[in-house]
């Protein structure tokens, strides 16, 4: 009986025990799974999760408490959810203390807070005060609100919950619609209001990548409008990137065209981005992000200068050296830039009041030029910047007012309208005005109309036009003159015009690396059209002023061989109507390598290579010319002996099938002939170390060549051998013809290196003597290289780049009797700080020619704004000056001034001597003008001529 009772008595206890029940304690009720009380009472201990209740309208869950009575504060611990249902606020964290007296909650680790609005904070502490209703959050702090779609992140905020305000302590992120990033320190959040603001420096960052740096700002999230102090706002875009190991600038749209648009950036090596960008500065600004719509005060805008110089880039992330190097004078030149006393305007347009514009650097000096206009407004859809009543500066003095004015804005790339004028004098052609309009017709297409009036009643007309397509580019130049009178006697006023088209086209083909193909046509209506409308013909024109040239060249590159064939025609300017044209039809070029390093053998070590080349060459009206010239060459590999000698040679054959009609040289029945020629050489390199930077190298050098076949007769074809060509295997460049007989090629080189600095090898000094001897006269070989007799001239060298400040470089060929120098080349160069000084004398005698000229060519640089350069040329053998020519340049970035005294004594038919003094100013992007100040004459009293310059 008694151990049944113990046992009722266990398990009662047991059920007592473990069973959840409610202990109602002062200010608390507990609901809990497990109890203990201790310290008489005045400390109790509730474990295995349970629920704490208050008079005030508190709920806490927890897994443990533990309450102090004496003290009246509640621990918590472990998935810890904290109601308040008076004031409507949950918080959960992973442990607590309760202030039931102050009713203050302190919670660490994990911490979330869910106001009634649905909005949370997490952090790692909360310290919430029940009575004063305000929440302070510190550590990792983040605020959302997924209705109104706010973000807030700082280190710490206190949120006064009564009031609604968010007041951030320190660093601060706040993201709003998920579009707009501010990063600021300090910040004020007020909810009902929705604003956010601080009074620090702060950043916004918009979807469109624009950036707005602001003193203090204000933002009214609902209506997104936003009102700053001292504000800079940068726009970014795009430009490109850079491959420093290739040192290559890729264009987005570069990159974007490479393989069909699928290019990655990734296949670059070394790669930069590039951007750049645009300024906005206003002293207040009150800003709509809804519709772009503002209002500013003092107005600082600063363009990217894309169309004020083609070359010319403000560029930012630069942090690579070589990039910094080869882009420098794009981004230290122009800072163009609009400054007003106030501004408005949207996403299209701003108006500026009482404002500035220009492109010259910025510095403490006024710029160089300017435009100051009571309304200035900026069409950011037409890209073009209007002017009202403005008046054009030259270092702050008015020179010209303009009604209404209008130029492109510096960020555009290409849009039609009007270019910059030109003002130009010339004395065949007297003063002109150039106004060019450039057009757009579509994204790869346009076309620029170049309109220029003369005083003399000419008128030029030209159009340019380019496309530009994916694997192709297109550009053409025609121009039509009328009104032109040439200066020769009798002559009437004639219609003059050109056509200059060039177009390039790349070859897709399988497994080839490269492949190109070429047409270009060059045509005017007149011989000197070239020299006297030189200046005034824009864009594409020949490269030659004296000659035309026309055609088509297909060029075929791969590893294995390359090949090119085309059709030529020129025109000569200078020749008569009967000889002044040469028609290449067809030609081609075909070379590949064959093989090398044939045998394991060292002496046999070598390339073998294959060429075959032929052309029909029509000139002098009826001269025909057809040729078909095969290659083969073995050239072997350098090898040394043992005694230092550095050996090698090469094996050369050539078949040449040449027929000629109406030729001197050749007949007209097909002649084949086999020609061959082997050479040897050797040389002995001596080297000798002065110390550890300067060295010493002394190199005899041997070649013995032999031909057992015969040449054509070239005796009376001009050709000059120096000591650079005379070791050449084809030294003559005659083409399918190598030199007859055999020859000994004796020379021998000397240098001395200063190598101290490994950057800078350009200091040496080097002599270089050679000579050719044969064992008998070669009538055929050309007379004129010397080469034909027993022994020829002797060709030498002296070159001195020892001294930065002068620098010497001597040519010379003397006659075998060692008393005539044929030739005399000298060219001489000092520099002495910004002082340069270069003299070139050239003399030719006997075979070798007959002519002496001698010229000079001086720079001085006085700073970096002041250049004066002069050059002539004296023909010694006539004793008369072929030219002077003196000029004065003033250079800042956005303007030139110059002064140039030219006089040439050059005459061809509408081509006089000439003395000109010209006056130019070119107000960079604007204008360029010219000024030509003419020397004329009046008769004294006695009829003695004086002579003055007048305009």
């Amino acid at each position: 009986m008694k151990n049944n009772f113990l046992i009722i008595t266990l398990i009662l206890l047991f059920n007592f025990i473990i069973i959840p029940f409610s202990i109602s304690y002062e200010q608390f009720n507990f609901d809990v799974t497990e109890v203990q009380i201790k310290e008489d009472g005045n400390r109790f201990l509730g474990k295995k999760r349970g629920t704490a209740t208050t008079d005030k309208g508190i709920l806490i869950n927890a897994d443990e408490f533990d309450y102090d009575k004496i003290k009246n504060i509640l621990k918590i611990n472990g998935n810890i959810e904290f109601v308040d249902s008076q004031k409507k606020i949950k918080i959960f964290s992973d442990s607590g203390i309760y202030l039931k007296k102050e009713e203050k909650i302190f919670t660490e680790g994990n911490s979330k807070a869910v106001d009634k609005d649905g909005t949370t904070i997490t952090a790692h502490s909360f310290n919430y005060n029940k009575n004063l209703n305000i929440v302070i959050a510190t550590g990792n702090v983040k605020v959302v609100d997924t209705k109104r779609n706010y973000v807030i992140f700082a280190k710490k905020i206190t949120y006064f919950r009564d009031k609604e305000k968010i007041l951030t302590d320190g660093e601060t992120k706040a993201i709003i619609e998920s579009k707009y990033i501010f990063n600021s320190k300090n910040v004020l959040f007020l909810k009902n209001e929705m604003q956010l603001s601080s009074s620090n420096y702060s950043t916004i960052k918009d979807d469109s990548q624009t950036v707005y740096e602001l003193e203090k700002f204000k933002y009214f999230v609902n209506d997104k409008v936003l009102k700053g102090k001292n504000v800079d706002i940068i726009t970014t875009s795009n430009f490109g990137w850079y491959s420093a190991d290739d040192d290559i600038f890729y264009s987005k749209d570069q990159i974007e065209e490479v393989n069909g648009n699928k290019r990655a950036i990734t296949t670059l090596s070394n790669v930069e981005w590039l951007e750049e960008t645009e300024n906005y500065n206003f002293k207040d600004i009150i800003t709509s992000f809804k519709d772009k719509k503002f209002n500013a005060s003092d107005t600082k805008i600063n363009f990217r200068s894309n169309i004020f110089n083609s070359e010319r880039k403000k560029f930012i992330n630069l942090e690579n050296a070589k990039l910094n190097e080869l882009f420098k004078d794009y981004y230290e030149e122009n800072n163009p830039r609009l400054y007003g006393t106030s501004s408005s305007g949207n996403e299209k347009k701003t108006i500026i009041k009482k404002g500035i514009f220009t492109s010259c650097k910025q510095n403490d000096d006024c710029p160089a030029w300017s435009f100051k206009s009571k309304k200035i407004t900026h069409d950011k859809i037409k890209r073009q910047i209007k002017y009202k009543h403005a008046v054009l500066n030259v270092y702050n003095i008015p020179v010209f007012y303009f009604p209404k004015f209008f130029h492109p804005d510096p960020t555009v790339k290409r849009q039609s309208g009007l270019l910059r004028p030109e003002f130009r004098s010339s004395k065949v052609l007297g003063s002109s005005l150039n106004l060019p309009y450039f057009h757009v017709i579509s994204d790869n297409k346009d076309l620029t109309f170049n309109s220029t009036l003369f005083k003399k009643d000419i008128f030029m007309f030209q159009n340019e036009f380019r496309q530009e397509n994916k694997n192709s580019n297109l550009l053409m130049n025609f121009g039509y003159t009328d009104g032109y009178k040439s200066s020769l006697e009798g002559s009437n006023k004639n219609s003059l015009s050109h056509l200059f088209v060039e177009y390039d086209s790349t070859i897709s083909l399988n497994n080839l690396l490269t492949g190109e193909l070429d047409i270009f046509l060059e045509k005017t209506s007149n011989d000197t059209y070239l020299r006297v409308f030189d200046k005034y013909i824009k864009s594409l024109k020949p490269d030659k002023q004296s000659s035309l040239r026309s055609g088509l060249k297909i060029n075929l590159d791969k590893d294995e061989y390359n090949f090119e064939a085309g059709m030529t025609a020129y025109e000569n300017l200078s020749g008569s109507s009967s000889d002044r044209y040469q028609y290449i039809l067809p030609y081609y070029d075909f070379s590949r390598i064959l093989g090398d390093n044939a045998s394991n053998d060292n002496y046999n070590k070598g390339t073998f290579s294959f060429s075959s080349s032929g052309s029909n060459n029509l000139k002098n009206t009826n001269n025909l010319t057809s040729s078909l010239s095969n290659s083969l060459s073995y050239v072997s590999d350098d090898y040394f002996s043992n005694i230092g000698f550095k050996n090698g040679f090469g094996i050369y054959f050539n078949n040449a099938n040449v027929m000629g009609k109406n030729d001197p040289i050749y007949r007209s029945t097909i002649q084949s002939e086999l020609m061959n020629i082997i050479e040897f050489n050797s040389s002995l390199p001596l080297i000798k170390k002065e110390n550890e930077n300067l060295f010493n190298t002394l190199t005899p050098k041997f070649s013995f060549r032999i031909n057992p076949t015969n040449m054509k007769n070239y005796s009376d074809v001009s050709r000059t051998i120096n000591v650079e060509n005379v070791f050449s295997p084809n030294r003559l460049g005659l083409g399918n013809y190598y030199e007859s007989g055999r020859s000994v090629t004796l020379g021998i080189d000397y240098k001395k290196e200063d190598l101290e600095n490994l950057e800078d090898l350009e200091k040496f000094f080097e002599f270089k003597l050679a000579t050719v001897f044969r064992d008998k006269v070669e009538n055929d070989i050309p007379t004129s290289s010397t080469l034909n007799r027993t022994s020829s001239n002797i060709f030498g060298s002296i070159t001195n780049n020892m001294y930065d400040s002068v620098k010497l470089k001597y040519d010379f060929s003397i006659d075998n009797d060692l008393h005539t120098f044929e030739k005399n080349s000298i060219t001489t160069e000092f520099a002495v700080n910004n002082f340069v000084t270069k003299f070139i004398f050239d003399e030719q005698n006997g075979t070798q020619g007959d002519s002496n000229t001698l010229s000079n060519e001086t720079s001085i640089k006085f700073n970096n704004n002041n250049y004066l350069t002069f050059s002539t040329k004296r023909n010694r053998k006539t004793s008369l000056s072929e030219y002077y020519n003196l000029v004065y340049e003033y250079k800042n970035d956005c303007l030139t001034a110059g002064i140039s005294y030219n006089k040439t004594y050059y005459s061809d038919r509408d081509l006089r001597p000439n003395e000109d003094l010209l006056l130019t100013l070119t107000l960079f992007p604007l204008t360029t003008t010219e000024y030509r100040v003419d020397q004329n004459f009046y008769r004294d009293d006695k009829g003695s001529k004086k002579y003055i310059w007048q305009k």
